[in-house]
Order: C-alpha cells, then sequence, then structure tokens
C-alpha cells in the first residue's frame, strides 16, 4: 500500500521540483516538507499545523488535499475540528428550566405609596422654582438706551477666515483573488511590503473568492500564479510566470523588484 509520503515524494519528482523549491512557494520549512514525505507527522510540534502543512503541500502538487487530510486523520485516530469543538447543550437543575432563569431575571421592586409621594413633591418642588426664576427675570429692569446726542460706537469687524476644503478621502477599490485549476493557489497578502500585517494567509481552493479593500498599497506573494485569478476594481490582471511577489496599488499590480 503506498503511503501519503510517498505519494507526496513521488508527485513532487513527478513535477521536476526539488524540497528548496516547495519551501519557497508554500512558506513551509523543509524539514516538515521532508517529515511529511518519510510519513512523520508527529515530528511537527502540533498535529494541527500537521493538517495544515499537508493540506498546502498536496495542493500545491496538485493532489487531492482533501481526501489526504481526510486519510491522515483516519490514521492518526483525530477527531475532525468541527466534531472537536461542538456545542453542548446546557443541563438545568432539579428546579427546571424557570428555576434556573430565575437566578438571571432581575426581579421588580415592590410598590410604594411613600417613595411614590417623594417623586411627586420633587416633582412639584421643581416646577415651582422655574416658576419662580422665570418671574424674576420678566421683572428685571432693561438696560437704558444711550442718549441720542452720544456718538454711536463704531461696530466691530469681524473678518471672516477663509474656508479650506477638507482632501478629498482617498477611493477605495476592491481586490478580488478567485482560486482556479485543480487545487488553486497559496497566497500571502500583506500591507505596504513583507514584514507588514497580514491581511490574508493561506490556500484559495478552485473556486473561492477572496476579497480585500484596496486603500494603501498591498504586497502579495503567489505560490502558483496560473491556479489563481486576479480582478482590481472589477478588471481582470492577468500574472505571468509561477511563484512570484507583486505590489497592488489602486492602480494595478505590478511584480516586485
Amino acid at each position: 500500500m503506498i503511503t501519503i509520503g510517498q505519494r507526496l515524494s513521488d508527485q513532487r519528482r513527478r513535477r521536476g521540483l526539488t524540497l528548496e523549491e516547495c519551501e519557497a512557494a508554500t512558506h513551509i520549512r523543509g524539514r516538515h516538507l521532508m517529515a511529511l514525505e518519510e510519513d512523520r507527522p508527529g515530528d511537527i510540534p502540533d498535529p494541527a499545523y500537521a493538517r495544515l502543512f499537508l493540506r498546502g503541500y498536496a495542493a500545491l502538487l496538485d493532489l487531492d488535499a482533501d481526501a489526504l487530510v481526510a486519510e491522515h486523520d483516519e490514521q492518526r485516530g483525530a477527531a475532525p475540528p468541527l466534531e472537536a469543538h461542538r456545542v453542548v447543550p446546557l443541563e438545568l437543575g432539579p428546579g427546571g428550566r424557570l428555576h434556573e432563569l430565575s437566578r438571571w431575571v432581575v426581579r421588580p421592586r415592590r410598590r410604594s405609596r411613600r417613595r411614590e409621594a417623594g417623586w411627586v413633591a420633587i416633582g412639584l418642588l421643581g416646577a415651582i422654582a422655574v416658576i419662580v426664576w422665570m418671574g424674576a427675570r420678566s421683572g428685571s429692569t432693561p438696560p437704558s438706551e444711550p442718549a441720542a446726542d452720544a456718538p454711536a460706537a463704531a461696530a466691530p469687524v469681524h473678518s471672516t477666515p477663509a474656508r479650506v476644503a477638507a482632501p478629498a478621502p482617498a477611493r477605495r477599490v476592491q481586490l478580488v483573488l478567485t482560486g482556479e485549476g485543480r487545487a488553486g493557489s497559496w497566497v500571502k497578502v500583506a500591507y505596504g511590503g513583507p514584514s507588514g500585517p497580514v491581511a490574508w494567509l493561506g490556500t484559495i481552493v478552485p473556486a473561492q473568492r477572496v476579497r480585500l479593500r484596496v486603500s494603501g498599497p498591498l504586497w502579495m506573494r503567489v505560490g502558483w500564479a496560473p491556479s489563481l485569478r486576479v480582478a482590481l476594481g472589477g478588471r481582470q490582471v492577468p500574472l505571468a510566470g509561477g511563484t512570484g511577489d507583486y505590489l497592488v496599488r489602486r492602480g494595478g499590480v505590478t511584480p516586485a523588484t
């Protein structure tokens, strides 16, 4: 029976790829790829990383990644992620549902006539205070008018500052990445440059779409350009070559030097 590692190794040699080229395309260390080819997934620190590395490596080699991961899980006795993190229903106590819910429901306060009379008195005192204040203000003496022969004071001249138009916000365009072929392509997108914050990282399988807003420059590394369709602002952008780095701006996509 051909093992998973033998299928990976045979497919890599059949495509004429070296471990160094696969490491550059998948960004997976060569020792981890060698561990997968030699059927030693236990040498990878975390089982979740072993599954992720196996899926990315199989996608690069144009193999059935889902079937290989399922076979890996069956051999290792690993449970699917959704089964391992399923939602467990709440078990109520012997008192029943209403008894459990009563612990979290705020009970209304009892009606008190003394408290209601106090609030009414406070409202009346506030209304009386407002009426007294308005009467005192209406009975005050208006300011005296200046004499007719007194020269009128020149009205102050206030200069209106010129309004500066606010700069228009930068127009955002949408970058759409769509997987094609049999296995799609591995893609990494970062803000500003290779060391910037990561906006997307992973394998885009066929028919999967990833949408990103481009308001500033983006740096993009593509594992296999023929298996990726790129659209910027609604326009298709062809990518040349196989594995490469690109700069994405609102005006277009250019190879990164």
